[in-house]
């Protein structure tokens, strides 16, 4: 599955398309509240990764994006129940991460393992644990979500036409050209 992402930076609220952005229903006459937390880092992920490597003290700060969302009311509890599951799976992967970390290294240090191997092993299990959600999302994109990024919000829409409207109304708030997608596999001609 794919979704077509829209870089949104803009002062005004954005104006959604009068469609529902799961089923394409025109005038649904509803909304569904969307939450979602981001992270603004100080000088982008990778120098503020580096960065707290070496030992540095790095400053970033949360943010919370709420919006309404026109949704139909058949489309509004799936919508809803992901988000809530993602940031449920958001919290448990990064606790299990930490304690998988500790408990390595615990386990690395009693048996008397090369800090080297520990340290690394440690790294590695908790990548995969904080890698858990992103694969869950990418294999199940929801019908609609956003991404708080530190210049601007990714809306990122299941569906093409909506997107391709989003863009359309808001085309002041969003200064890149096409709506951008990950691409869909095609299948093998016969």
């Amino acid at each position: 599955m794919s979704t077509f992402d829209v870089p949104f930076r803009g002062e005004v609220p954005p104006q959604f398309p009068d469609l529902c952005v799961g089923c394409e229903r025109e005038q649904p006459q509803h909304t569904a509240r969307i939450s979602v937390i981001g992270a603004r880092s100080t000088f982008g992920w990778a120098i503020d990764t580096t960065l707290l490597v070496a030992g540095q003290p790095v400053q970033g700060t949360n943010v919370t994006v709420e919006l309404q969302v026109p949704c139909c009311p058949q489309c509004a509890p799936a919508l809803a129940r992901h988000h809530t599951l993602k940031k449920i799976f958001l919290y448990v992967s990064g606790l299990g991460a930490a304690a998988v970390m500790v408990a390595l290294i615990a386990l690395g240090s009693s048996r008397g393992w090369p800090q080297g191997l520990t340290v690394t092993l440690a790294l590695l299990a908790c990548l995969a644990c904080l890698a858990l959600p992103v694969i869950w999302e990418m294999r199940r994109p929801p019908a609609f979500t956003l991404t708080p990024r530190s210049d601007d919000v990714v809306f990122e829409f299941r569906s093409e036409k909506c997107a391709a409207i989003f863009r359309a109304l808001n085309r002041a708030a969003t200064p890149k050209t096409g709506v951008e997608s990950i691409p869909r596999p095609t299948a093998p001609a016969r």
